[in-house]
């Protein structure tokens, strides 16, 4: 549903005279990829939105459209250039003043640590977007920034830090429950399934994930309904 409104919205703005009404309907349209997890098609529409935005001075559309093609560089495998964007698009914003989505705008930041294997760097960062989400009152990514921190702790090998990452995963999956957020709850799902597939838990994760993913009833060619199948096909 979510990608046929993006379609919908493209075809509105089309012949449409207002730069800022087309640069925030392109940025959305990134927004919408990155939260589907498809990096070329996010990465597409942030550079439309950030060449408009540029254009026309439109310094927060076009931080945030820089944040997003630096996510949409991570997930290509060029995290150096991802992270510069993602630093780039958030000093931009903040300089706006502007304080709305910079909870998730931050976690981004975290992420390009954790996928460049700097997961000691990642965690006063996520540390610090939950902070934001809770002087904003921005609860929309609460979930996610749990599950990304869970997911730094787990990164530190000498750290031992399975036993907290479960709790903040679990936390995770009852936020996103209580705000009825199913694809937060799944990827918060996965994240658990992961880390418990190999002990004595593996059939409570299986048992979790296999509910998760037989909510969904449509979005299976997406990357964590596709990972949880694969998943679940290979549990052993």
């Amino acid at each position: 549903q979510a990608e046929k409104k993006i379609a919908e919205l493209q075809t509105l703005i089309q012949d449409h005279p207002h730069p800022y009404s087309v640069a925030i309907s392109l940025l959305h349209a990134a927004w919408g990829h990155f939260l589907r997890s498809e990096a070329p098609q996010a990465r597409r529409y942030a550079e439309a939105a950030q060449a408009l935005s540029a254009k026309h001075h439109f310094p927060h559309l076009a931080g945030g459209a820089s944040l997003c093609r630096g996510w949409a560089l991570l997930e290509s495998g060029r995290p150096a250039e991802g992270l510069a964007d993602i630093q780039h698009g958030l000093a931009a914003c903040r300089a706006t003043g502007a304080t709305l989505l910079m909870s998730c705008y931050t976690s981004l930041l975290a992420e390009a640590f954790r996928q460049s294997g700097d997961h000691a760097q990642g965690l006063p960062v996520v540390a610090e977007a939950l902070q934001i989400a809770q002087q904003n009152g921005e609860s929309l990514h609460t979930a996610e920034l749990y599950r990304l921190q869970g997911e730094l702790i787990a990164g530190i090998p000498e750290a031992d830090g399975k036993p907290q990452a479960e709790v903040l995963f679990r936390l995770a999956i009852d936020i996103a429950r209580g705000q009825a957020a199913k694809s937060l709850e799944l990827r918060a799902t996965l994240s658990l399934a992961r880390l418990l597939r190999p002990g004595s838990q593996s059939a409570a994760a299986r048992k979790l994930l296999e509910a998760i993913y037989g909510w969904f009833t449509e979005g299976h060619a997406t990357k964590d309904l596709t990972e949880a199948k694969v998943m679940l096909d290979t549990w052993t």
